[in-house]
């Protein structure tokens, strides 16, 4: 797998934390600044974009041939459309 930023190599939030989450999730979370690059972890395909209260400009992406998924939220702004490799 890829680093998903140029910012940092650590997770800001590791795989499996749930201290203080209101709405606990198994992934990790990675920063990167405002208006910072966010990389696909590995290939797959973009199966949703979009824009909620909650996580803001997001992306999803499919895990080509393992039945996963990678989310990519809080973005300042989304430059690929769903369906795209």
């Amino acid at each position: 797998m890829r680093q998903p930023s140029d910012y940092r190599y650590d997770s800001s939030d590791p795989f499996g934390s749930t201290a203080g989450r209101r709405y606990p999730h198994t992934g990790s979370d990675y920063f990167s600044p405002v208006g910072g690059n966010v990389y696909a972890i590995t290939s797959g395909t973009i199966n949703a974009v979009g824009e909620t209260s909650y996580n803001g400009k997001y992306v999803m992406q499919s895990i080509d041939g393992h039945g996963l998924n990678a989310a990519y939220l809080h973005l300042s702004e989304v430059l690929v459309s769903d369906g795209q490799p």
